[in-house]
């Protein structure tokens, strides 16, 4: 009696899956190279990054602590008091008594 299965055909078949597994295999194997290349890439770019936001952040503050003494500066050169004893000390200027002052009508 005759079989009804074609050995030769199954063998074929049987083949070219083992062929395409191994190919999906390696395929697999590369994805998975790239992508761990890409997690330590990407960690370390992380990494420089945060290094660089670190110095940024002290340089802010530096400039921070700088921006408060400058305005500290500014308030205690326009201070009425001190401008005051500027005019009097190197301008010789006084301060005019009641009757020399004149007010305008507005």
């Amino acid at each position: 009696m005759g079989s009804f299965i074609d050995w030769s055909v199954l063998g074929v078949i049987r083949e070219t899956f083992c062929r395409r597994a191994a190919w999906i295999i390696m395929l697999c194997a590369l994805l998975n190279l790239f992508s761990a290349l890409a997690v330590v890439y990407v960690r370390d770019e992380g990494r420089v990054l945060f290094v660089h936001l670190q110095k940024l952040t002290k340089e802010q503050s530096a400039l921070y602590t700088e921006w408060t003494q400058l305005l500290l500066e500014e308030s205690t050169w326009t201070s009425y008091g001190r401008i005051e004893a500027e005019a009097k000390d190197k301008l010789g200027m006084i301060q005019p008594d009641s009757p020399q002052l004149i007010t305008l009508p507005s």
